[in-house]
């Protein structure tokens, strides 16, 4: 049901645009390469939506940031919002805002995806902790090494100094 309410939003953008670009060839204008992009774009998310649709609302997405920051355009005429020296057009920042909201359960997944490390990278980052940790404390004498299991270390810390003790014990025997 989503992906139909993503396309009945892509007709309505392709129609505010269809409209604008009637009334600016009744007028004259001029239109520029961002406008023509915009348009391309558009018509190939309409390819996407029935050939490829997994990739459609990434397409369509990615498109609508590319409206918001004037890479590309929708219309031919341009409302602009300054926001601490940035400006943003409006009609893309509107359809972008409704496209986030039909797909907020997509959206969050992706940012969570962002700025969350994998478990493999987790595994690599402790590993490497690891072995840092056990390459600093091999020096230490038998006290030294008990004195500091005895405080508050990171895990890793705390697993190279036991395993430095067993390794010892082990060659005493």
């Amino acid at each position: 049901m989503k992906s139909n309410k993503n396309l009945i939003l892509l007709i309505l953008l392709s129609l505010v645009s269809i409209i604008s670009i009637i009334v600016g060839l009744a007028s004259k204008w001029v239109f520029s390469y961002n406008l023509w992009i915009g348009l391309c774009l558009l018509t190939i998310c309409f390819i996407l939506y029935y050939q490829k649709h997994k990739k459609f609302k990434s397409f369509f997405g990615i498109m609508l940031i590319l409206g918001v920051f004037n890479i590309i355009r929708f219309v031919p005429f341009g409302f602009k919002i300054n926001f601490i020296f940035i400006p943003f057009e409006v009609l893309p920042t509107f359809f972008l805002l409704i496209f986030i909201f039909l797909n907020k359960n997509r959206v969050i997944d992706l940012i969570q995806d962002w700025f969350t490390t994998s478990d493999e990278e987790k595994e690599k980052s402790s590993l490497s902790k690891y072995a840092s940790f056990k390459k600093d404390f091999r020096n230490l004498s038998d006290n030294e090494i008990e004195n500091r299991l005895n405080q508050v270390l990171v895990p890793e810390a705390k697993k190279a100094l036991i395993e430095i003790i067993e390794e010892r014990s082990c060659e005493k025997k």
